[in-house]
């Protein structure tokens, strides 16, 4: 306890340390002893060696290590890659999925060494699976039946969960709302584009509405290069031409000028609302 106290880097530095040897361990006995394992078993065995070593720490880089191993690890081994299959068909609903464990997890305090790396990892999961899209897989029936399952207990956590105000209210809804229309709606390019530029704009509002200003501008950078990228895979053979290289230059700036009042609006907002908390 003084040493975490007097000498946090020299602690944490010490617990990452004695994390990495507990793997090495974990090696050498196998190796001496002609132990024969799955790689994601032995990964298994060590997040829970190092388990009370995590909850230790103050900081969160000991958490991004043992979340994401124990993720990977999960997900690597048979049962782990059947549950990820079943989720992941059809992606929206993978996404809406990690989009609500991310709001739960949002105003969590607690165990911050765990939830901080988990909230990325939810988080980027959102964005991966709304935007890279598998149009030839199958829709699973049962992963479409969990979706709506969990839109249910979104909602109702939403509306009964005291941590969220009336306006963080207003922003989850609508992006559920907005998750649930795109689930609704035939699977083709045109739609499909036009329902993930929505949701993104929805996530960057609630990103503002909760705060989080640099999240809001970086979603609104990926939405203003989502919105190139369908421009050139629509009008890609326009630029052979003169007037498609100045109509493009056109697309080019009108983006950059909208993403540009964008975050000059959301920088300001930030700066209004900090000089109240502070008047």
């Amino acid at each position: 306890a003084k040493c975490r106290e007097n000498r946090p880097a020299a602690f944490e530095g010490l617990l990452l340390f004695y994390m990495v040897a507990l793997f090495a361990a974990i090696g050498l006995v196998g190796q001496i002893y002609h132990l024969k394992s799955d790689t994601c078993a032995a990964f298994l065995f060590w997040t829970g060696l190092a388990f009370p070593l995590v909850c230790l720490t103050r900081k969160t880089v000991a958490g991004y290590v043992w979340d994401y191993v124990f993720l990977a690890a999960f997900f690597s081994s048979p049962w782990g890659r059947s549950v990820l299959n079943w989720l992941t068909v059809p992606p929206v609903c993978a996404s809406f999925l990690c989009f609500a464990a991310f709001a739960v997890l949002a105003r969590r305090n607690a165990a911050r060494a765990f939830v901080q790396p988990l909230r990325v990892f939810f988080f980027v999961g959102t964005l991966v699976f709304l935007l890279v899209k598998d149009r030839s897989v199958h829709v699973n029936p049962d992963a479409v039946a969990a979706f709506w399952g969990a839109m249910i207990l979104f909602a109702a956590f939403a509306l009964k969960a005291g941590a969220f105000s009336k306006s963080e209210q207003k922003s989850l809804g609508a992006v559920g709302g907005l998750y649930a229309v795109s689930a609704l709606l035939p699977d083709c390019a045109a739609v499909g584009y036009f329902s993930e530029l929505t949701v993104l704009i929805a996530l960057a509002f609630a990103a503002h509405v909760f705060d989080m200003e640099k999240t809001a501008r970086g979603l609104t950078v990926v939405a203003g290069f989502r919105i190139l990228f369908a421009y050139f895979d629509l009008f890609g053979s326009l630029m052979s031409t003169g007037v498609g290289m100045i109509l493009s230059g056109a697309v080019i700036l009108a983006v950059a000028f909208a993403g540009c009042k964008v975050n000059g609006y959301l920088k300001k907002d930030a700066a209004a609302a900090k000089g109240e908390k502070h008047g």
